[in-house]
């Protein structure tokens, strides 16, 4: 029966960053859950691969999230540095169809610098200036972040990997969750096909697509249903 100081469920992005971390800032046995072969192989690996700075976050409403994406950043572009992994800045348009989305962008220009950009990374055109910046884009107005950036998030994910299990963090592949129990105050974790449980004094769940599964076998979040979709994207040129 092994045991575990922490046990993090899911070994996309988030699971695994927070694998690292844990095993960077303390001393004990820790462990990530995940159900496929290797990291990274759902959601972390099936998106645009985007990182978006914080010109959309309200600076005082959605302050914490605002601060997380700005401070960010800064980390993911120099741990890319450090690693050699693909980082490029490529900027992404925000568009407006009319004169209220026009006013969105402007309230978006004066977050964007609320949340620490610099005045250069974020512009606004008008109608006639997207016309001739991107004569495929019909709109009112744009909103051009500079500095948002295209990575392969696998790529980050395989290396975080690597950087936990130097610091002693130990993945569990192909682990897929059956049944959670409390017990006292340890959690013991079933696994499909085994027999024996993963006995745990705290468990994460950063599951992704199964999260709700894992908290509903724990008998929190009944209330909650989960509704799964894709997203369809065309390149064209």
């Amino acid at each position: 029966m092994d045991r575990w100081d922490v046990v993090v469920v899911g070994g996309g992005i988030l699971g695994t960053s927070l694998g690292f971390w844990l095993g960077a800032r303390y001393e004990g046995r820790i462990a990530v859950l995940e159900k496929e072969k290797q990291v990274a192989v759902h959601t972390s690996h099936r998106n645009t691969g985007v990182i978006h700075r914080p010109f959309y976050l309200h600076p005082v409403k959605r302050r914490v999230f605002a601060r997380a994406a700005q401070a960010s950043y800064g980390l993911w572009k120099r741990y890319a540095a450090e690693k050699g992994l693909p980082f490029q800045e490529i900027g992404t348009y925000e568009v407006a169809f009319d004169d209220a989305g026009v006013a969105t962008l402007e309230n978006y220009l004066s977050w964007s610098e609320k949340n620490g950009m610099a005045a250069g990374e974020v512009e606004l055109f008008d109608a006639r200036e997207m016309r001739r910046l991107e004569p495929n884009v019909l709109c009112t107005g744009a909103l051009l972040s500079r500095t948002d950036s295209s990575v392969d998030y696998r790529a980050f994910t395989e290396a975080l990997r690597a950087d936990a299990e130097a610091l002693g963090v130990m993945f569990l592949m192909g682990a897929s969750v059956r049944e959670i129990r409390a017990s006292g105050d340890i959690l013991e974790v079933f696994l499909k096909g085994g027999t024996e449980p993963i006995v745990t004094r705290f468990l994460v769940n950063c599951a992704g697509g199964g999260a709700l599964d894992i908290a509903q076998a724990m008998r929190v979040g009944l209330e909650y249903s989960d509704l799964h979709f894709r997203g369809e994207y065309w390149v064209v040129g």
